[in-house]
C-alpha cells in the first residue's frame, strides 16, 4: 500500500458557484469541477484509501469547507479516522486521514 497519499482532486460545486472569475479564465472546467455538489471525486478518493493505504499511510485531501462532515462521515464508514485542517486564511481546507487503528 502506500505510505502518502496527496489529492487535490476538482471539488468545487458547479451549482454554488463559489469560483471566482480569474480562475474559471485560467484554469480546464475539468480541473475546479466535480459532481455530487463537489464530492464526486473526494468519495472516490476516500473509498480508494481503504484499498490503497498502507497500514500506517497517511492521506491528505483537500476540499470546500462545507465538504467537511461528509468527508468525516464517509471516512469513518470506510475505516478511517480524520482531522480537518484549516488553511492560511483559517478556512478548512484539507483533510488528513489514517486507518482508524493508527489513528
Amino acid at each position: 500500500g502506500y505510505d502518502a497519499v496527496l489529492a487535490n482532486p476538482p471539488y468545487v460545486s458547479q451549482e454554488r458557484g463559489t469560483v471566482s472569475g480569474e480562475t474559471l479564465a485560467h484554469e480546464p472546467h475539468e480541473a475546479l469541477f466535480a459532481e455530487e455538489d463537489g464530492f464526486f471525486f473526494i468519495r472516490k478518493t476516500i473509498e480508494g484509501l481503504t484499498a490503497h493505504l498502507a497500514p500506517e499511510g497517511r492521506a491528505w485531501i483537500e476540499h470546500e469547507p462545507f465538504h467537511t462532515p461528509r468527508i468525516h462521515e464517509h471516512a469513518n464508514k470506510h475505516g478511517l479516522a480524520a482531522t480537518t485542517h484549516h488553511d492560511q486564511y483559517g478556512v478548512e481546507r484539507f483533510t488528513h486521514c489514517t486507518r482508524q487503528d493508527m489513528a
